[in-house]
């Protein structure tokens, strides 16, 4: 919004973030539950809008819960200050 007002820039939709999202190199970083879940993540905003990408509750709702519990999901980041970590960044990409 404010680059579109001070600058004169389209605002970018959902969709567009998304698929911004995705090209980013960051998401080679991560395979296997990881990667999905990140992509579920990007699909899930560009469907839904904003949401808090840090509530590890979310994860227990479809379609995270069929890569597994909160626990073995953040297990597949290496941790949850991994997982944490790595919202944050997919987050600032969305966001950029």
């Amino acid at each position: 919004l404010i680059s579109h007002i001070a600058f004169d820039m389209k605002p970018l939709t959902r969709s567009e973030r998304a698929k911004k999202a995705r090209k980013e190199d960051y998401l080679s970083k991560y395979s296997g539950i990881a990667r999905d879940v990140l992509e579920a993540l990007i699909d899930k905003y560009q469907d839904e809008g904003r949401f808090d990408f840090e509530d590890v509750q979310l994860l227990e709702l479809n379609p995270f819960n069929k890569f597994g519990n909160p626990m073995k999901i953040t297990k597949s980041f290496g941790g949850k200050n991994n997982y944490i970590r790595a919202i944050k960044e997919l987050e600032k990409n969305i966001y950029a």
